[in-house]
């Protein structure tokens, strides 16, 4: 039997992102408190003298959350390194907008992720490189009611690209909380097109005839979640979902305990009845700090039989002001879209595979050097080439008279530099690489090296 996981969670959102992340809440994570943050880690399930014991990480995550509880860091690991995403809020009217932005990752091990959660200051200390590509960014727009009217996807596959939209959710209201929705492909062509009916800013309707959670693309960035239709406790916990099939739907029934804390999910043909039901999931054995909220539990797939111990590490503050008091020494670097798309449109247009010289005395690139006995009969032969989007190649070749010292010799051989590539920054017109400035001539498309007063011309 093919196993469903669901999003147990106040408002389920019909659609998943590849490289991409939900964004969430503590209301949604169902966190008790001022909650600042949260580290999850999961273990295999082992026993040592029979008690439990923790075995190999499966999965790590940590959330850090702002003083209104809303996401604005996800980090996730799965295998060897974590990815992290960086969420930021505004308001456009009624609208509430999201961006998200993947940011690549550094190896944490298991401490890592609970220093991440309890000191949010240093979360993201060497997780943005801005040589790794490609990037992906997500731009949500949310309605009042909390429903995803549109999901935009961008992809920038290198540093001298501009990024491209390459997937689009909408979602356009007909009335009584149904939504019109469909789902665009990299090509700009209508990947998915299904319906969703929400109460309450809750999922509870999701149709599409051609049973879509069957089909799979490697063009799909974005995908809806499961179609069928769901129902909801009084606290907003999902309870029963029955699969939308033309054939045998499965019905899939949650249930918890008394601190709302998910128990068990059970499977089986829907309308025959709990007692056709066979378990999926068992929750069990819940350890709760003095908030209420669980920070141990195990999880099995039949009944008894542990497979996994779930711990969670949860930083609280006093209040939403010390929250905030907190997060303010979060320096997050996400990179700029509007110098990203300036930069690539002068890159292509004045340094793609450009390579400039100059051939002029060595005392007129190196000023200094003018009291060095001999140096003024030195030439100085400069290259710079650029290659790559985020590398400046730089070669200088001294040539020098027949007659040359011991001396004179060694002085080249100082100043000779072998194709050395530096990394620059890009800033309204001016590159700046190993601390010297250098612009292009708009007439004649040659490179200047402003420090020095020296014109590089292109060949």
């Amino acid at each position: 039997m093919k196993k469903i996981l669901l999003t147990i969670a106040a408002t389920i959102v019909s659609y998943a992102a590849l490289g991409q992340v939900e964004p969430t809440t503590v209301k949604n994570e169902h966190l008790k408190g001022n909650v600042l943050s949260v580290a999850y880690t999961k273990y295999d399930y082992k026993e040592n003298f029979g008690e439990p014991t923790e075995g190999k990480i499966q999965e790590q995550s940590a959330i850090i959350f702002d003083e209104q509880g809303r996401s604005v860091l996800i980090r996730k690991k799965k295998g060897y390194l974590p990815t992290s995403f960086v969420l930021s809020y505004s308001q456009d009217g009624a609208n509430t907008k999201i961006n998200v932005t993947e940011l690549s990752g550094e190896r944490m091990d298991e401490d890592s992720f609970a220093q991440l959660a309890s000191d949010p200051s240093g979360a993201l200390e060497g997780a943005y490189n801005q040589n790794n590509w490609p990037q992906i960014r997500g731009e949500i727009t949310s309605d009042a009611s909390g429903v995803i009217v549109k999901y935009d996807i961008f992809e920038k596959k290198a540093q001298i690209v501009n990024e491209a939209l390459i997937c689009r959710r909408i979602a356009k209201p007909s009335g009584n909380g149904l939504y019109a929705c469909k789902i665009y492909n990299v090509r700009g062509e209508t990947e998915f097109d299904f319906k969703e009916t929400y109460k309450d800013g809750v999922l509870t309707i999701l149709d599409n005839p051609s049973e879509f959670m069957h089909i799979s693309s490697g063009d799909i960035k974005l995908r809806p979640r499961h179609a069928g239709t769901y129902e909801y406790n009084t606290t907003g916990l999902v309870t029963k979902y029955v699969q939308q099939s033309k054939n045998m739907p499965m019905e899939y029934l949650y249930s918890y305990n008394d601190k709302g804390d998910l128990t068990k999910v059970t499977c089986g043909q829907a309308g025959k009845g709990e007692k056709y039901q066979n378990l999926e999931e068992e929750y069990d054995n819940y350890k709760y700090d003095d908030h209420g909220n669980w920070i141990y539990r195990t999880v099995a797939y039949e009944p008894g039989k542990p497979k996994y111990i779930e711990k969670r590490q949860i930083t609280y503050c006093s209040s939403p002001d010390e929250i905030k008091q907190k997060l303010s020494g979060l320096n997050v670097t996400v990179p700029d879209v509007k110098a990203g798309e300036d930069y690539a449109n002068f890159f292509n247009k004045h340094l793609k595979n450009g390579n400039f010289k100059v051939e002029i005395p060595l005392t007129q690139y190196y000023p200094e050097l003018a009291s060095e006995k001999g140096a003024d009969k030195m030439t100085a032969f400069i290259v710079v080439g650029f290659y790559a989007g985020y590398d400046g190649a730089f070669s200088l070749r001294v040539d020098m008279p027949t007659k040359t010292t011991a001396k004179m010799e060694k002085l080249a051989a100082q100043y000779t530099v072998e194709h050395t590539k530096y990394k620059y920054e890009y800033k309204d017109g001016v590159l700046t690489m190993n601390s010297e400035e250098y612009k292009i001539d708009p007439a004649t498309g040659n490179l200047i090296n402003t420090k020095r007063n020296v014109t590089f011309n292109r060949f």
